[in-house]
C-alpha cells in the first residue's frame, strides 16, 4: 500500500516572506487602486475634471505608474496587508489556495513521471 502525502500547509507568518507568490492577487489589486487614486489626485490637481478624462485614459495612467513606482508600490501594497486586518485574512485565503495548487500540480507531475516511467 502506498502512502498518501499530505499537502504542506503553508505556516499564515511566513506568507509575508514572498507575498508576489502568495498572493499576487491582493498585491496587485491594492496596486492597481492606488494608482488610480494617486492619477486622479494628480489631475485634480491640475485643474482636469475627472469628467473630461476616460476610465481608459485612467487606467493606462495608472498602468504607467505603477511601471513607474514598481517598488514602493509593492512595498506599500505588503505593509497594507500587514496592517489591515481584512486585508490579512485575503492574502492568507489567497495563500492557502495557491499553496493546495501547487501541491497539487506536484502531485499531477509526479503520478505522470510514475505512469511514463511505467510505460517504458
Amino acid at each position: 500500500m502506498t502512502r498518501v502525502e499530505k499537502p504542506q500547509e503553508i505556516a499564515m507568518s511566513d506568507i509575508h516572506d514572498n507575498p508576489l507568490l502568495n498572493y499576487p492577487h491582493v498585491i496587485v489589486t491594492l496596486m492597481r487602486q492606488r494608482a488610480i487614486k494617486i492619477v486622479k489626485q494628480e489631475l485634480a490637481a491640475q485643474g482636469i475634471k475627472l469628467w473630461d478624462v476616460t476610465s481608459a485614459q485612467i487606467q493606462l495612467l495608472a498602468q504607467a505608474y505603477v511601471q513607474s513606482h514598481r517598488e514602493e508600490m509593492i512595498r506599500v501594497a505588503c505593509d497594507t496587508v500587514r496592517i489591515a486586518h481584512g486585508l490579512r485574512e485575503l492574502a492568507e485565503q489567497e495563500a492557502r489556495r495557491r499553496a493546495k495548487a501547487r501541491a497539487r500540480d506536484c502531485d499531477v507531475a509526479r503520478s505522470g513521471r510514475a505512469i511514463g516511467s511505467k510505460l517504458r
